[in-house]
């Protein structure tokens, strides 16, 4: 908890025009008890840890968990009282124009800007490039409103995985691995999910990419946002876990990746661009309304999208065909997707990044200027529907198994490597989205590994990973 610049019990600050180059550890660390605190046209590069950090004490957090030995194993002993506790955190500040690249040399879980236990934090028009992780993390659900508008957030991820350009944790009183546990607590408490995360984040009109990774990553039980019109140029749109996300208008050049869903998550996914069906992980739920998106493939007629149907069930207005996005990302004025009410984005580069022009022709020497994008035309030449690998999915009587061989499959599965063997329908002693490791202490590797270690009808010891550890089952 420090900073090159730190700032705790303060008010009506603002840090303009600074250029903190090469700082061993954290740029800007705003900490605690803090009102409207603002960073302005500042120019972060090459530091030690994150560029800007909001982090509040953890005595404003009611409940607070940070390790996976310290969940709840009842709802009674879950405080249902709402929000903070106390006002030790950051509330109402900004990060505007900000440019902030090449962070994380030392500290790799690190980010360009990292809000945790925070409300209201603004972040916008700002140029985030080239780092290990995230560019923009939240870190949890306490306390919500931030805007997160107008960014250029590229080169995301670079030396770590399972992570977006933007990223976040819910990890609030209510979130269990057990995926079950929390449906059950749900069901009785309804309000339990917004208890820490109290107001809606709104992550609006930016320009996200991530090398290796998630272009925008809800992950662990992250609750309560609004996605909307961003250009997202990587990996896409990942929401795992969590309640009320509103994901509507953006155009991803990979696709949505809802993981491990609750019953009742109340999200919603329409009017949105994607370039190949989605890609579900272990959900048996959609939300409330999956509808109205649109499939694009090259040079197909349009047609009613039945592969999104066919996933969730829903979608039953979606439609599939050349979209008629222009080489720019523009929606051309005939395009199909205008019939559903898919709003067309301003993707001009003045409506990402830093607007100021110092800042820019410091970015352009750095490399920081995001001109190089692939146009959209290579895109139009490809059908991603054709290009989806084929898996070893096998059914073993009642359990159906494959390799595990994908980033999503790691991440919903919360493993820190991809290796082993995934349930994708269990038999009550193997559930979905256990992970089995190995077969009578013989590691598994492929579904072919574990079909060879199981001999005639005798009982076997299998190392699981369920609910983020391990565990040994008889079978």
């Amino acid at each position: 908890r420090d900073g090159a610049v730190f700032v705790e019990n303060c008010g009506d600050i603002i840090l303009s025009n600074l250029e903190l180059d090469s700082v061993g550890g954290n740029g800007i660390f705003v900490s605690g008890r803090n009102e409207r605190v603002e960073c302005i046209g500042c120019d972060i590069h090459n530091a030690g840890a994150s560029g800007i950090c909001f982090v509040g004490r953890s005595s404003s957090v009611r409940m607070k968990k940070y390790n996976y030995d310290q969940l709840y194993e009842s709802l009674d002993e879950i405080d249902l009282t709402p929000g903070p506790e106390s006002d030790e955190y950051p509330r109402d500040c900004r990060v505007s124009n900000c440019l902030i690249a090449l962070t994380g040399r030392q500290e790799k879980q690190s980010a360009g800007v990292q809000i945790s236990m925070a409300a209201r934090i603004t972040v916008e028009h700002c140029t985030i490039h080239n780092l290990p992780r995230a560019g923009i993390n939240i870190g949890d659900g306490c306390f919500g409103g931030h805007v997160i508008a107008h960014n250029d957030v590229f080169n995301t991820v670079l030396e770590t995985s399972d992570h977006g350009a933007f990223n976040s944790w819910g990890r609030d009183r209510f979130w269990n691995p057990d995926i079950h546990k929390t449906d059950d607590w749900v069901k009785e408490k309804p309000e339990l999910p917004v208890l820490d995360a109290r107001e809606t984040t709104l992550i609006c009109d930016n320009r996200m990419q991530c090398a290796f990774g998630w272009d925008i990553d809800l992950d662990d039980g992250s609750t309560n946002y609004e996605i909307c019109r961003n250009l997202c140029l990587g990996g896409g749109i990942k929401n795992r876990e969590g309640y009320y996300r509103y994901v509507h208008d953006n155009i991803m050049t990979d696709t949505f990746h809802p993981h491990v869903w609750y019953k009742r998550s109340h999200d919603r996914f329409v009017r949105n661009i994607v370039m190949s069906p989605y890609k579900p992980i272990a959900c048996e739920w959609f939300g409330d309304e999956i509808d109205y998106n649109f499939l694009h493939i090259a040079d197909k007629a349009v047609e009613p999208a039945s592969e999104l149907k066919a996933i969730t069930r829903m979608d039953s207005h979606s439609m599939c065909g050349d979209a008629g996005i222009t080489g720019d990302y523009q929606l051309s004025v005939d395009s199909p997707a205008a019939a559903l009410g898919i709003t067309p984005l301003n993707v001009d580069d003045s409506n990402y990044g830093i607007t100021d022009e110092k800042l820019k022709a410091k970015a352009k020497l750095r490399g920081g200027i995001h001109a190089g994008l692939t146009p959209f035309t290579a895109y139009l030449l490809v059908d991603k529907s054709e290009q989806l690998k084929p898996d070893d999915r096998e059914w073993l009587g009642e359990v159906c198994v494959k390799t595990m061989n994908t980033l999503g499959e790691l991440s919903a599965t919360g493993l820190d490597r991809i290796h082993g063997v995934l349930v994708l329908h269990g038999d009550g002693i193997l559930n979905m989205r256990d992970v089995i490791l190995a077969v009578d202490g013989e590691s598994v590797d492929n579904v072919s590994d574990f079909k060879q270690q199981l001999h005639g009808g005798s009982k076997h010891s299998l190392t699981i990973w369920r609910n983020q550890s391990e565990i040994e089952v008889i079978r």
